[in-house]
């Protein structure tokens, strides 16, 4: 109980920023757990982790002042985007971007199901030129379209088949207006 009260004094902070090691305070005031590493990078700080909070799972990216500023005009211009994935909270200190988790990116589900049905790749590929089309109607270009940064969650039967439930286009570090 003591030590529960002297580590609350020694890392309280401002109400926008870290305020543990592994606790991130978003922008709208939410709490973000962060949890494993899913892209790690040469400079610690700028890997890529996955967070949880209220049960549900998010990928917190930390991001130059360029990226993050640029991603919050993107934001603006596509705010209720169902094909874009966009940062849904960001804290400002930090120059973090909060985004919506989704199981995998299309080039690692097709690496580890190569049997995906012609139905759910038909699906992923309407999807995704949708995206394309809902950047294009507002003047945007994606310059880095590739399986990677398309990002599919699917559902599965008993039988293993894959029902793909939600498509995005992500990535936007190579993104223009």
């Amino acid at each position: 109980m003591l030590l529960n009260r002297l580590a609350h004094r020694m890392f309280s902070t401002s109400r926008i920023g870290i305020r543990l090691a592994s606790t991130i305070l978003g922008k709208s005031g939410r709490e973000y757990v962060q949890r494993e590493v899913l892209a790690e990078r040469k400079d610690p700080p700028s890997s890529i982790f996955k967070a949880e909070s209220h049960g549900q799972s998010f990928v917190f990216k930390r991001v130059s002042e360029t990226f993050y500023d640029d991603s919050l005009r993107l934001a603006a211009d596509f705010p209720e985007s169902r094909r874009l994935r966009m940062h849904v909270d960001s804290n400002d200190e930090e120059k973090l971007l909060i985004y919506p988790y989704y199981q995998n990116t299309l080039l690692k589900l097709l690496q580890e199901d190569p049997e995906v049905s012609d139905a759910a790749r038909k699906k992923i590929l309407r999807q995704t030129a949708e995206a394309i089309q809902e950047l294009h109607s507002k003047d945007w270009i994606h310059i880095d379209i590739k399986p990677d940064n398309i990002l599919p969650n699917w559902t599965c039967d008993e039988e293993g088949t894959k029902t793909i439930t939600d498509v995005a286009l992500g990535d936007f570090d190579i993104a223009w207006k």
